[in-house]
Protein backbone atom coordinates (compact mmCIF):
# COMPACT_ATOMS: atom_id res chain seq x y z
CA UNK A 1 0.00 0.00 0.00
CA UNK A 2 1.50 3.72 -0.81
CA UNK A 3 1.61 4.94 2.50
CA UNK A 4 0.91 8.72 1.06
CA UNK A 5 -2.19 7.65 -0.20
CA UNK A 6 -3.15 5.34 2.50
CA UNK A 7 -6.44 5.95 5.00
CA UNK A 8 -4.49 5.63 8.09
CA UNK A 9 -2.33 8.54 6.87
CA UNK A 10 -1.97 11.33 9.80
CA UNK A 11 -2.76 13.76 7.10
CA UNK A 12 -5.66 11.99 5.76
CA UNK A 13 -6.99 12.15 9.43
CA UNK A 14 -6.22 14.98 10.29
CA UNK A 15 -8.34 16.25 7.00
CA UNK A 16 -10.71 14.61 7.88
CA UNK A 17 -10.77 15.26 11.76
CA UNK A 18 -10.77 19.31 9.83
CA UNK A 19 -13.70 18.69 7.64
CA UNK A 20 -15.53 17.06 10.28
CA UNK A 21 -15.46 19.44 12.95
CA UNK A 22 -14.93 22.92 10.71
CA UNK A 23 -16.17 22.30 7.23
CA UNK A 24 -19.24 20.44 7.26
CA UNK A 25 -20.31 22.09 10.25
CA UNK A 26 -19.97 25.46 8.54
CA UNK A 27 -21.73 24.52 5.29
CA UNK A 28 -24.72 23.94 7.55
CA UNK A 29 -25.02 26.55 9.24
CA UNK A 30 -24.63 29.06 6.18
CA UNK A 31 -27.46 26.40 4.38
CA UNK A 32 -29.51 26.71 7.04
CA UNK A 33 -28.66 30.24 7.25
CA UNK A 34 -29.14 31.39 3.38
CA UNK A 35 -30.51 28.01 1.44
CA UNK A 36 -33.00 26.38 4.29
CA UNK A 37 -36.55 28.30 3.72
CA UNK A 38 -38.79 27.27 6.89
CA UNK A 39 -42.86 28.34 6.70
CA UNK A 40 -42.68 28.90 10.50
CA UNK A 41 -40.62 29.99 13.33
CA UNK A 42 -41.42 26.49 14.83
CA UNK A 43 -40.09 25.17 11.52
CA UNK A 44 -37.01 26.99 11.55
CA UNK A 45 -35.79 26.41 15.29
CA UNK A 46 -36.45 22.30 14.21
CA UNK A 47 -34.64 22.51 11.42
CA UNK A 48 -31.70 25.19 13.65
CA UNK A 49 -31.83 21.73 16.22
CA UNK A 50 -31.41 19.20 13.72
CA UNK A 51 -28.77 21.02 11.97
CA UNK A 52 -26.68 21.81 15.80
CA UNK A 53 -27.17 18.15 16.19
CA UNK A 54 -25.39 16.72 13.28
CA UNK A 55 -23.21 19.86 13.83
CA UNK A 56 -22.48 17.99 17.16
CA UNK A 57 -22.26 14.53 15.72
CA UNK A 58 -19.39 15.61 13.36
CA UNK A 59 -17.45 17.50 15.89
CA UNK A 60 -17.59 14.11 17.98
CA UNK A 61 -16.20 12.18 15.07
CA UNK A 62 -13.65 14.62 14.38
CA UNK A 63 -12.37 14.68 18.31
CA UNK A 64 -12.12 10.60 17.67
CA UNK A 65 -10.00 10.80 14.49
CA UNK A 66 -7.72 13.46 15.97
CA UNK A 67 -7.63 11.50 19.25
CA UNK A 68 -6.20 8.42 17.22
CA UNK A 69 -3.56 10.50 16.24
CA UNK A 70 -2.51 11.95 19.19
CA UNK A 71 -2.76 8.35 20.96
CA UNK A 72 -0.61 7.44 18.45
CA UNK A 73 1.93 10.55 18.84
CA UNK A 74 1.86 9.48 22.18
CA UNK A 75 2.31 6.28 22.00
CA UNK A 76 5.70 6.63 19.89
CA UNK A 77 6.68 9.15 22.50
CA UNK A 78 6.24 6.89 25.48
CA UNK A 79 8.42 4.35 23.29
CA UNK A 80 11.07 6.68 22.98
CA UNK A 81 11.61 7.33 26.53
CA UNK A 82 11.61 3.65 27.04
CA UNK A 83 14.21 3.54 24.94
CA UNK A 84 15.96 5.85 26.04
CA UNK A 85 15.41 4.22 29.54
CA UNK A 86 17.28 1.45 27.92
CA UNK A 87 13.90 -0.72 27.69
CA UNK A 88 14.17 -1.81 23.78
CA UNK A 89 11.22 -4.25 23.35
CA UNK A 90 8.78 -2.06 22.61
CA UNK A 91 7.69 -3.24 18.68
CA UNK A 92 3.69 -1.86 18.99
CA UNK A 93 4.31 1.08 16.59
CA UNK A 94 6.34 -0.70 14.24
CA UNK A 95 3.28 -1.93 12.15
CA UNK A 96 1.45 1.41 11.87
CA UNK A 97 0.93 2.47 8.36
CA UNK A 98 1.41 5.97 8.75
CA UNK A 99 4.00 8.46 9.00
CA UNK A 100 4.24 7.58 13.26
CA UNK A 101 4.87 3.74 12.47
CA UNK A 102 7.66 4.58 9.71
CA UNK A 103 9.43 7.08 11.69
CA UNK A 104 9.11 4.16 14.53
CA UNK A 105 10.44 1.81 12.25
CA UNK A 106 13.51 4.33 11.35
CA UNK A 107 13.80 5.00 14.75
CA UNK A 108 13.75 1.32 15.80
CA UNK A 109 16.15 0.19 12.93
CA UNK A 110 19.00 3.27 14.17
CA UNK A 111 18.26 1.66 17.72
CA UNK A 112 19.21 -1.54 16.85
CA UNK A 113 22.41 -0.09 14.99
CA UNK A 114 23.22 2.06 18.16
CA UNK A 115 23.15 -1.21 20.08
CA UNK A 116 25.46 -2.84 17.55
CA UNK A 117 27.88 0.60 17.99
CA UNK A 118 27.81 0.35 21.83
CA UNK A 119 28.40 -4.03 21.80
CA UNK A 120 31.29 -3.08 19.58
CA UNK A 121 32.51 -0.02 21.66
CA UNK A 122 31.97 -2.42 24.58
CA UNK A 123 33.81 -5.21 23.34
CA UNK A 124 36.59 -2.62 22.39
CA UNK A 125 36.90 -1.01 25.43
CA UNK A 126 37.68 -4.61 27.12
CA UNK A 127 40.28 -5.68 24.43
CA UNK A 128 41.73 -2.31 25.32
CA UNK A 129 41.96 -2.44 28.97
CA UNK A 130 43.27 -6.42 28.61
CA UNK A 131 46.27 -4.64 26.58
CA UNK A 132 47.03 -2.39 29.17
CA UNK A 133 47.00 -5.27 31.51
CA UNK A 134 49.25 -7.12 29.68
CA UNK A 135 51.43 -4.61 28.93
CA UNK A 136 51.57 -3.46 32.55
CA UNK A 137 52.47 -6.76 33.64
CA UNK A 138 55.38 -7.12 31.07
CA UNK A 139 56.97 -3.43 31.49
CA UNK A 140 59.17 -4.55 33.72
CA UNK A 141 59.22 -8.05 32.29
CA UNK A 142 62.15 -9.91 29.85
CA UNK A 143 60.18 -12.38 29.26
CA UNK A 144 57.62 -13.15 26.39
CA UNK A 145 58.28 -9.64 24.41
CA UNK A 146 57.58 -11.05 20.87
CA UNK A 147 54.28 -13.04 22.10
CA UNK A 148 53.16 -9.67 24.19
CA UNK A 149 53.93 -7.96 21.02
CA UNK A 150 51.98 -10.46 18.67
CA UNK A 151 49.06 -10.18 21.60
CA UNK A 152 48.72 -6.28 21.22
CA UNK A 153 48.93 -6.55 17.33
CA UNK A 154 46.09 -9.42 17.34
CA UNK A 155 43.84 -7.33 19.78
CA UNK A 156 44.31 -4.13 18.69
CA UNK A 157 43.10 -5.36 14.79
CA UNK A 158 40.53 -7.39 16.12
CA UNK A 159 39.09 -3.71 17.89
CA UNK A 160 39.54 -1.71 14.85
CA UNK A 161 38.79 -4.11 12.26
CA UNK A 162 41.53 -4.54 10.45
CA UNK A 163 43.59 -7.67 9.02
CA UNK A 164 46.87 -7.26 10.63
CA UNK A 165 49.31 -5.42 12.26
CA UNK A 166 52.93 -5.06 12.49
CA UNK A 167 55.91 -3.57 14.17
CA UNK A 168 59.34 -2.46 13.31
CA UNK A 169 62.34 -1.92 15.47
CA UNK A 170 65.19 0.52 14.83
CA UNK A 171 68.15 -0.88 14.12
CA UNK A 172 71.32 1.53 15.16
CA UNK A 173 73.67 -0.67 13.01
CA UNK A 174 72.38 -0.26 9.91
CA UNK A 175 70.09 2.94 10.82
CA UNK A 176 66.69 0.81 9.31
CA UNK A 177 63.39 -0.71 10.43
CA UNK A 178 63.43 -4.27 10.70
CA UNK A 179 60.21 -6.28 11.30
CA UNK A 180 60.14 -7.40 14.66
CA UNK A 181 56.39 -9.45 15.01
CA UNK A 182 53.78 -9.04 11.75
CA UNK A 183 50.12 -10.46 12.34
CA UNK A 184 47.83 -11.43 9.80
CA UNK A 185 44.30 -13.26 9.48
CA UNK A 186 45.88 -14.49 5.93
CA UNK A 187 47.82 -17.86 6.09
CA UNK A 188 50.51 -15.78 4.23
CA UNK A 189 51.25 -12.81 6.04
CA UNK A 190 52.95 -9.86 3.94
CA UNK A 191 57.06 -9.68 3.80
CA UNK A 192 57.90 -6.50 4.54
CA UNK A 193 62.02 -5.80 3.76
CA UNK A 194 63.94 -3.61 6.15
CA UNK A 195 63.19 0.45 5.46
CA UNK A 196 66.01 2.87 5.75
CA UNK A 197 64.82 5.74 8.66
CA UNK A 198 63.24 9.11 6.71
CA UNK A 199 62.62 7.03 3.58
CA UNK A 200 59.28 6.06 2.25
CA UNK A 201 56.00 5.71 4.55
CA UNK A 202 57.34 4.05 7.43
CA UNK A 203 60.68 5.44 7.48
CA UNK A 204 59.34 9.23 7.37
CA UNK A 205 56.56 8.25 10.81
CA UNK A 206 59.74 6.92 12.19
CA UNK A 207 61.80 9.80 11.51
CA UNK A 208 59.56 12.66 11.93
CA UNK A 209 56.97 11.58 14.43
CA UNK A 210 53.97 11.89 12.64
CA UNK A 211 50.98 9.16 12.25
CA UNK A 212 49.64 8.29 8.41
CA UNK A 213 46.22 7.20 7.88
CA UNK A 214 46.60 6.85 3.50
CA UNK A 215 44.85 4.57 1.44
CA UNK A 216 44.60 3.79 -2.37
CA UNK A 217 47.23 4.72 -4.82
CA UNK A 218 49.71 6.18 -2.43
CA UNK A 219 50.58 2.61 -1.03
CA UNK A 220 51.38 0.64 -4.19
CA UNK A 221 53.40 3.61 -5.12
CA UNK A 222 55.82 2.81 -2.01
CA UNK A 223 55.29 -0.96 -2.72
CA UNK A 224 53.47 -1.55 -0.20
CA UNK A 225 50.73 -4.17 -1.36
CA UNK A 226 48.04 -3.02 1.35
CA UNK A 227 44.38 -1.10 0.40
CA UNK A 228 44.57 1.15 3.60
CA UNK A 229 47.41 1.77 6.01
CA UNK A 230 47.66 3.66 9.46
CA UNK A 231 50.88 3.93 11.33
CA UNK A 232 51.76 5.45 14.38
CA UNK A 233 55.58 6.32 15.81
CA UNK A 234 57.01 4.18 19.19
CA UNK A 235 58.89 6.54 21.22
CA UNK A 236 59.57 6.93 24.82
CA UNK A 237 61.51 9.68 26.41
CA UNK A 238 62.96 11.38 22.86
CA UNK A 239 64.10 7.76 21.91
CA UNK A 240 62.65 6.53 18.37
CA UNK A 241 61.88 2.90 19.16
CA UNK A 242 60.56 2.44 16.15
CA UNK A 243 56.52 2.00 14.31
CA UNK A 244 53.71 -0.10 14.96
CA UNK A 245 50.51 -0.35 11.81
CA UNK A 246 47.78 -1.69 10.73
CA UNK A 247 46.30 -2.55 7.47
CA UNK A 248 43.52 -3.15 5.47
CA UNK A 249 40.55 -1.73 7.04
CA UNK A 250 37.86 -4.27 6.52
CA UNK A 251 34.73 -2.55 6.51
CA UNK A 252 35.75 1.01 5.16
CA UNK A 253 38.10 2.21 2.32
CA UNK A 254 40.27 4.19 5.10
CA UNK A 255 40.52 3.82 8.74
CA UNK A 256 38.93 6.69 10.74
CA UNK A 257 40.19 9.42 13.08
CA UNK A 258 39.03 6.92 16.05
CA UNK A 259 41.32 4.56 15.05
CA UNK A 260 43.97 6.50 15.30
CA UNK A 261 43.26 8.14 18.53
CA UNK A 262 42.83 4.20 19.95
CA UNK A 263 45.92 3.40 18.23
CA UNK A 264 47.95 6.40 19.77
CA UNK A 265 46.80 5.27 22.99
CA UNK A 266 48.11 1.53 22.54
CA UNK A 267 51.47 2.62 20.36
CA UNK A 268 52.34 4.65 23.71
CA UNK A 269 52.20 2.09 26.22
CA UNK A 270 53.60 -0.24 23.71
CA UNK A 271 56.75 1.76 23.10
CA UNK A 272 56.78 2.08 27.18
CA UNK A 273 56.76 -2.12 27.11
CA UNK A 274 59.41 -2.55 24.28
CA UNK A 275 61.84 0.27 26.17
CA UNK A 276 61.94 -1.28 29.50
CA UNK A 277 62.49 -4.31 27.97
CA UNK A 278 65.47 -2.93 25.98
CA UNK A 279 66.63 -1.43 28.81
CA UNK A 280 66.53 -4.74 31.14
CA UNK A 281 68.02 -7.14 28.18
CA UNK A 282 71.14 -4.46 28.08
CA UNK A 283 71.31 -4.97 31.87
CA UNK A 284 71.36 -8.80 31.43
CA UNK A 285 73.66 -8.93 28.67
CA UNK A 286 76.18 -6.42 30.57
CA UNK A 287 75.89 -8.83 33.82
CA UNK A 288 76.36 -12.05 31.44
CA UNK A 289 79.10 -10.84 29.93
CA UNK A 290 80.74 -10.06 33.53
CA UNK A 291 79.86 -14.13 34.42
CA UNK A 292 81.35 -14.81 30.90
CA UNK A 293 84.57 -13.08 32.24
CA UNK A 294 83.97 -14.23 35.65
CA UNK A 295 84.27 -18.17 33.89
CA UNK A 296 87.17 -17.15 31.57
CA UNK A 297 88.87 -16.04 34.50
CA UNK A 298 88.51 -19.06 36.75
CA UNK A 299 89.65 -21.05 33.68
CA UNK A 300 93.24 -18.32 33.27
CA UNK A 301 94.08 -19.17 37.03
CA UNK A 302 94.21 -22.76 36.37
CA UNK A 303 97.27 -23.30 34.09
CA UNK A 304 95.93 -26.78 33.50
CA UNK A 305 92.46 -26.51 32.35
CA UNK A 306 93.48 -24.66 29.09
CA UNK A 307 90.92 -25.18 26.94
CA UNK A 308 88.39 -26.89 29.34
CA UNK A 309 85.55 -25.14 28.56
CA UNK A 310 85.61 -25.24 24.70
CA UNK A 311 86.37 -29.16 24.92
CA UNK A 312 83.63 -29.65 27.57
CA UNK A 313 81.40 -27.50 25.33
CA UNK A 314 81.81 -29.56 22.42
CA UNK A 315 81.23 -32.96 23.93
CA UNK A 316 78.70 -31.86 25.52
CA UNK A 317 76.89 -30.63 21.92
CA UNK A 318 78.02 -33.78 20.29
CA UNK A 319 75.82 -36.14 23.27
CA UNK A 320 73.01 -33.37 22.72
CA UNK A 321 72.99 -33.80 19.00
CA UNK A 322 72.96 -37.84 19.27
CA UNK A 323 70.31 -38.17 21.78
CA UNK A 324 68.26 -35.93 19.99
CA UNK A 325 68.02 -32.65 21.54
CA UNK A 326 65.92 -30.13 20.08
CA UNK A 327 67.73 -26.01 19.60
CA UNK A 328 66.75 -25.12 23.01
CA UNK A 329 68.15 -27.78 24.85
CA UNK A 330 71.54 -27.46 22.88
CA UNK A 331 71.88 -24.11 23.82
CA UNK A 332 71.26 -24.69 27.85
CA UNK A 333 73.93 -27.51 27.11
CA UNK A 334 76.55 -24.83 25.02
CA UNK A 335 75.78 -21.97 27.93
CA UNK A 336 76.28 -24.55 31.12
CA UNK A 337 79.19 -26.04 29.39
CA UNK A 338 80.74 -22.59 29.83
CA UNK A 339 79.57 -21.72 32.96
CA UNK A 340 79.22 -24.89 34.82
CA UNK A 341 82.87 -23.96 36.63
CA UNK A 342 81.78 -20.33 37.21
CA UNK A 343 81.80 -20.93 41.48
CA UNK A 344 85.21 -21.55 41.88
CA UNK A 345 86.11 -17.63 41.42
CA UNK A 346 84.78 -17.85 45.11
CA UNK A 347 87.01 -20.87 46.27
CA UNK A 348 90.70 -19.77 47.35
CA UNK A 349 93.53 -19.55 45.41
CA UNK A 350 95.23 -22.02 47.47
CA UNK A 351 92.72 -24.71 47.00
CA UNK A 352 92.12 -23.92 43.56
CA UNK A 353 95.57 -23.98 42.54
CA UNK A 354 96.98 -26.57 44.91
CA UNK A 355 99.34 -29.56 42.93
CA UNK A 356 98.63 -32.29 45.25
CA UNK A 357 95.40 -33.81 45.61
CA UNK A 358 93.16 -31.95 48.41
CA UNK A 359 92.75 -32.67 51.61
CA UNK A 360 88.84 -33.50 53.14
CA UNK A 361 88.43 -29.72 54.49
CA UNK A 362 89.97 -28.57 51.22
CA UNK A 363 87.52 -30.85 49.14
CA UNK A 364 84.69 -29.42 51.24
CA UNK A 365 85.15 -26.22 50.47
CA UNK A 366 85.66 -27.04 46.74
CA UNK A 367 82.19 -28.47 46.54
CA UNK A 368 80.85 -25.12 47.11
CA UNK A 369 81.69 -24.23 43.76
CA UNK A 370 78.02 -25.38 42.45
CA UNK A 371 76.10 -23.55 44.57
CA UNK A 372 78.31 -20.27 44.39
CA UNK A 373 77.71 -20.93 41.01
CA UNK A 374 73.92 -21.17 40.75
CA UNK A 375 74.04 -18.12 43.57
CA UNK A 376 76.08 -15.94 40.93
CA UNK A 377 73.29 -16.56 38.04
CA UNK A 378 70.25 -16.16 40.19
CA UNK A 379 70.13 -12.98 39.19
CA UNK A 380 70.14 -13.17 35.47
CA UNK A 381 66.69 -14.18 34.50
CA UNK A 382 67.85 -15.13 31.12
CA UNK A 383 70.56 -17.44 32.84
CA UNK A 384 67.88 -19.40 35.07
CA UNK A 385 67.40 -22.32 32.63
CA UNK A 386 70.99 -22.94 33.50
CA UNK A 387 71.30 -22.87 37.26
CA UNK A 388 70.32 -26.21 37.44
CA UNK A 389 72.47 -27.26 35.31
CA UNK A 390 75.27 -25.49 37.07
CA UNK A 391 74.04 -26.39 40.44
CA UNK A 392 73.73 -30.02 39.56
CA UNK A 393 76.52 -31.21 37.61
CA UNK A 394 78.65 -32.56 40.29
CA UNK A 395 75.49 -35.22 41.31
CA UNK A 396 76.10 -39.13 40.37
CA UNK A 397 73.82 -41.60 39.43
CA UNK A 398 74.02 -43.85 42.70
CA UNK A 399 73.63 -40.55 44.68
CA UNK A 400 77.06 -40.11 45.85
CA UNK A 401 77.21 -36.57 44.47
CA UNK A 402 77.09 -32.88 45.77
CA UNK A 403 75.44 -30.41 46.76
CA UNK A 404 72.32 -32.33 47.02
CA UNK A 405 72.76 -35.95 46.66
CA UNK A 406 70.34 -36.45 43.91
CA UNK A 407 69.87 -39.98 42.18
CA UNK A 408 69.35 -41.44 38.87
CA UNK A 409 66.60 -39.19 36.72
CA UNK A 410 65.98 -36.44 39.94
CA UNK A 411 69.06 -35.24 38.54
CA UNK A 412 68.53 -33.42 35.61
CA UNK A 413 69.25 -34.05 32.39
CA UNK A 414 71.40 -31.56 30.98
CA UNK A 415 73.82 -31.73 34.24
CA UNK A 416 73.77 -35.38 33.38
CA UNK A 417 75.10 -34.89 30.35
CA UNK A 418 77.48 -32.21 31.15
CA UNK A 419 78.97 -34.41 34.55
CA UNK A 420 79.73 -37.04 30.99
CA UNK A 421 81.64 -34.60 29.44
CA UNK A 422 83.63 -32.79 32.60
CA UNK A 423 84.62 -36.19 33.26
CA UNK A 424 85.94 -37.28 30.27
CA UNK A 425 87.84 -34.08 29.85
CA UNK A 426 88.89 -34.55 33.42
CA UNK A 427 90.39 -38.35 32.61
CA UNK A 428 92.27 -36.79 29.37
CA UNK A 429 93.91 -33.88 31.13
CA UNK A 430 97.05 -33.84 32.88
CA UNK A 431 97.36 -32.49 36.68
CA UNK A 432 100.18 -32.35 38.75
CA UNK A 433 98.82 -35.25 40.79
CA UNK A 434 97.63 -37.70 38.04
CA UNK A 435 98.84 -38.26 34.58
CA UNK A 436 96.58 -38.11 31.23
CA UNK A 437 94.37 -40.96 30.05
CA UNK A 438 94.39 -41.83 26.99
CA UNK A 439 90.91 -41.25 25.24
CA UNK A 440 90.85 -45.59 24.94
CA UNK A 441 91.08 -45.62 28.97
CA UNK A 442 89.03 -42.77 29.56
CA UNK A 443 86.48 -44.32 27.12
CA UNK A 444 86.70 -47.90 29.06
CA UNK A 445 86.34 -45.88 32.86
CA UNK A 446 82.95 -44.44 31.46
CA UNK A 447 81.98 -47.41 30.50
CA UNK A 448 82.35 -49.49 33.85
CA UNK A 449 81.17 -46.25 35.50
CA UNK A 450 77.86 -46.08 33.18
CA UNK A 451 74.75 -47.11 35.41
CA UNK A 452 76.97 -46.73 38.48
CA UNK A 453 78.23 -42.56 38.57
CA UNK A 454 76.55 -41.85 35.37
CA UNK A 455 73.29 -42.07 32.95
CA UNK A 456 74.03 -45.41 30.81
CA UNK A 457 71.93 -43.90 28.33
CA UNK A 458 74.16 -40.57 28.08
CA UNK A 459 77.43 -42.73 28.55
CA UNK A 460 76.95 -45.04 25.42
CA UNK A 461 75.67 -41.84 23.42
CA UNK A 462 78.76 -39.93 24.03
CA UNK A 463 81.19 -43.07 23.60
CA UNK A 464 79.33 -43.88 20.21
CA UNK A 465 80.45 -39.86 18.71
CA UNK A 466 84.18 -40.16 19.54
Amino acid sequence: MNKKHSSRSLIVQFAWAFMLMSIIPLIMAVALVFIVDAPTIDARIQQARIAIFWMFISSIAGYFVIRKAVITLSGFTKHVKDVVGGDTSGTTLLNEDNEIGELARYFDSITKKLEVKIKELESSKKIIQNIFHKIGEAATSVRGIDSLLEFILQSISSAAGSKGGFIMLADEDSASLKVSVIYSEDAKPPRLAPVKIGNGILGRVAKHGKPVKIFGSELSTEGLNFRSLLCVPLGYKDKMIGIIALFDKKSADSFLDDDLNLFKDVASQTAVAISNYQLNMDVEKAYLDTVRALAMAVEAKDPYSGGHLDRVAKYCMDIGRKIGLKEQGLKILHDGAYLHDLGKIGIRDDVLKKTSRLTDEEYEEMKKHAVIGETIMKPVKSLSKLCSVVRSHQERWDGSGYPDGLKAEDIPLHARILAVADVYDALITERPYKKAMTKEAAAEELKKLAGVKFDKRIVEAFLETL
